[in-house]
C-alpha cells in the first residue's frame, strides 16, 4: 500500500480535521482492524471483548490524553471528527 502524503496547515485540531475528512476511508479501515485484533487478541486468551468493552476500556485513558498532551488531543480530536467518528 502506498504511502500518501498530504500537506496541512492550521491549528492542531484544524489539522486534524482536514486529516481526518481527506482520509476518512482509510481510518475507518483501520479502525475495524485494530478492533477486530483487538478482539482476537482477548479471545487468544479467553477473555470475551466486544467494541463496546473494548471502547469503555479505551474511554478511561482519554482523559490523560486530554489533560498531558493537549495539542495532540486537539489533533485526534480533529482527525477523528473529520472522519465522522466519535473520539
Amino acid at each position: 500500500m502506498p504511502i500518501q502524503i498530504i500537506h496541512l496547515s492550521g491549528t492542531p485540531y484544524q489539522m486534524g480535521f482536514e486529516h481526518g475528512r481527506l482520509l476518512s476511508d482509510e481510518i475507518h479501515a483501520f479502525y475495524r482492524t485494530r478492533l477486530a485484533h483487538s478482539i482476537n487478541e482477548a479471545a487468544e486468551v479467553g477473555v470475551t471483548h466486544t467494541e463496546a468493552s473494548i471502547l469503555s476500556a479505551a474511554r478511561q485513558h482519554l482523559v490523560h490524553f486530554e489533560r498531558d498532551l493537549p495539542q495532540v488531543w486537539a489533533e485526534f480530536v480533529g482527525i477523528a471528527e473529520g472522519a465522522g467518528m466519535d473520539p
